[in-house]
C-alpha cells in the first residue's frame, strides 16, 4: 500500500528559502507524493517565478497556486489541502526543510502502529491519525528538539511541530486550520487531541526547522494562548488547574535555567577576567624581554662597528 501523500507549502515572504524547501519535498525517497505550493499573494516575489526551473523539471508532481488576496498561513494551507489529492497530508513552512527520508519513515511508522493497533485491539492506536518526528533546529541555533505533543502542553504554551503527517480524514473532521487565531498549527493540534486523535513520534530529527530573526515571538505566543482560551472556553475551564500548574512549573524551570546560566556566565566572566590579567602580565614580560634583547643586539652591533682594538 503506497497511498498518495500531499506535501503542502504555504508561501508568503520567505523568498530566499522557498526553493530549498520545495527541493527537499521533491527529493523524498517515498515516490508517490505531490507537492503543492500556495503563494499567499506574496508582495515580494511570485512563487511561480522563483520555482520556474523546478516546475519545468517536475511537471505535474509540483503545483503552484497563487491566492488573489493574503489570508495568512491557515488560509494558505487550507487552500493547498483543498487542491491536493493525497490520502495523507504533510504541511511544510516555506523556510523549513524535510530530510529526504521523512515521508518514507513517518508513513512506515504510521502503518506499523496501525497494524499493531488492529491486531491487538489497542485503544490508543484505534484513532491514530498521524506521526511527528524530532526536530532539527538549524540556522541561528543548532540543536535537536523532542516535541511534547500533549493537549496540556499545548494549552499551557508549548509549541507543537508545524510539520507532521496526518490523515485527510482528520483534516476534514476538524474542518481545516482555524484562520482566526494566532499559531494556527498549535490550535489545529489542540482540536485534534481534544477530539481523541492520537499521534506517534519517530525518534529521529527528520524535520528541519529554520531558526531566524523572523520567527514567532513570545508576545505572539501570549496572544495565541488568549485566542485558544476564547475558542475553547469549556476545554480551558475543565483543565484550568492543570494548565496553571503546568505554566507555573515552566516558569520555575525557566527561572532555574536562568539562574544556572547566570552562574555559569559569572564563572566564565571571572575566568575571562583572570585570563586577561595573565595575558597582560605575559605581554608586559614580553615587552621587557624584547627591550633586553634589543639592548644586547645593540651592544653587539655597536661593538662590531668599533672594530678590533689595535695596540701601538
Amino acid at each position: 500500500m503506497n497511498p498518495l501523500i500531499s506535501i503542502v507549502i504555504p508561501f508568503y515572504d520567505h523568498t530566499p528559502y522557498l526553493p530549498q524547501a520545495v527541493e527537499s519535498a521533491l527529493a523524498q525517497t517515498y515516490a508517490n507524493t505531490q507537492v503543492i505550493v500556495v503563494d499567499d499573494a506574496s508582495p515580494v516575489a511570485d512563487a511561480r517565478e522563483l520555482l520556474n526551473e523546478q516546475i519545468v523539471q517536475h511537471g505535474d508532481k509540483l503545483t503552484v497556486i497563487r491566492r488573489e488576496t493574503n489570508g495568512g498561513s491557515a488560509a494558505a494551507k487550507n487552500t493547498g489541502i483543498a487542491a491536493s489529492k493525497g490520502e495523507f497530508i504533510v504541511p511544510l513552512d516555506s523556510d523549513d526543510v524535510l530530510d529526504s527520508r521523512y515521508v518514507e519513515i513517518v508513513f512506515a511508522a504510521y502503518s506499523q502502529e496501525r497494524s499493531v493497533g488492529n491486531s491487538e485491539a489497542n485503544s490508543t492506536t484505534s484513532k491514530l491519525s498521524g506521526v511527528f518526528t524530532q526536530t532539527q533546529v538549524f540556522g541561528f541555533h543548532n540543536f535537536v528538539h523532542t516535541p511534547e505533543c500533549t493537549m496540556l502542553a499545548i494549552m499551557s504554551g508549548t509549541p507543537a511541530p508545524t510539520t507532521f503527517l496526518y490523515t485527510r480524514e482528520m483534516f476534514n473532521e476538524l474542518g481545516g486550520y482555524n484562520t482566526s487565531v494566532y499559531h494556527d498549527d498549535d490550535e489545529f493540534w489542540l482540536r485534534a487531541l481534544s477530539n481523541g486523535h492520537t499521534f506517534c513520534r519517530v525518534e529521529k530529527p527528520l524535520y528541519h526547522y529554520r531558526k531566524h530573526g523572523r520567527g514567532k515571538s513570545d508576545s505572539n505566543r501570549a496572544a495565541a494562548l488568549s485566542s485558544f482560551a476564547k475558542e475553547h472556553p469549556a476545554l480551558y475551564e475543565k483543565h484550568l488547574p492543570e494548565v496553571l500548574e503546568s505554566m507555573e512549573n515552566k516558569y520555575f524551570k525557566s527561572v532555574d535555567e536562568y539562574q544556572t546560566l547566570h552562574d555559569a556566565f559569572k564563572e566564565l566572566s571571572a575566568y575571562h577576567e583572570d585570563l586577561e590579567k595573565r595575558f597582560a602580565a605575559l605581554a608586559e614580560q614580553n615587552v621587557q624581554l624584547n627591550k633586553k634583547l634589543s639592548l644586547r643586539v645593540f651592544d653587539k652591533v655597536k661593538s662590531a662597528l668599533k672594530g678590533p682594538t689595535v695596540n701601538r
